[in-house]
């Protein structure tokens, strides 16, 4: 979840490995806790650090979380810093589906219970991952119009929304107090970490 693409990352690899809700929703809590975080915080740092609207909105594109927050940090920098933000975020969620595949892989290889060979694979890949690559070939192909596109959007709007309530009515904090501050610490320390490094390489090299 937080080296890919947040929470539609976390999902995709929950199913891979055969995750218990509770687990996922723990992820999940974590995630979006800090994606509120990085959401009030980069755009502050974004203003008091020396950086152009490229710069930070690739910065934000390399380290932030989810996709939702990337986008609204960049544009709270600048147009400009929006939209390195979110094309650098989309090159990140791109990476999903090869993750994905190989956490089946390896997950394929050591169940006790799971099929063999291209099954297993098949079988650890979530499903959702195959309608989202059919709607990214479709909506790319020029197939629909601008107003269908414009509804899908929407749509999928409603139903992510939708997704975040059911995830939330599955947070446990009694669970989660018992889990202990170790899992909120190891994100802690990836993000400053990556913002650290991505911070470091846009400077150099932008």
């Amino acid at each position: 979840g937080a080296s890919v693409c947040g929470v539609s990352a976390a999902t995709a690899i929950a199913g891979t490995i055969d995750a218990d809700g509770e687990s996922l929703a723990h992820v999940v809590a974590a995630v979006l806790l800090f994606d509120a975080l990085t959401l009030a915080a980069f755009p502050i740092a974004g203003d008091l650090l020396p950086l152009s609207g490229r710069q930070f909105g690739i910065w934000a594109g390399l380290s932030m979380f989810s996709t939702g927050p990337v986008t609204a940090a960049g544009f709270a920098h600048s147009e400009v810093a929006g939209r390195w933000a979110t094309v650098t975020k989309l090159a990140r969620n791109s990476m999903l589906g090869f993750v994905a595949v190989a956490y089946a892989v390896r997950y394929a290889g050591r169940a006790e219970e799971a099929a063999t060979g291209l099954r297993a694979v098949f079988d650890g890949v979530p499903r959702f991952l195959v309608g989202f690559v059919a709607v990214a070939a479709v909506a790319n192909l020029g197939l629909l119009s601008d107003a269908t596109l414009a509804t899908v959007g929407t749509a999928s709007d409603a139903l992510f929304a939708l997704a975040f309530v059911g995830l939330g009515l599955d947070v446990r904090l009694d669970a989660m107090r018992r889990t202990g501050a170790a899992p909120l610490a190891v994100l802690g320390v990836q993000l400053l970490t990556v913002s650290a490094l991505a911070l470091a390489a846009v400077l150099a090299l932008f």
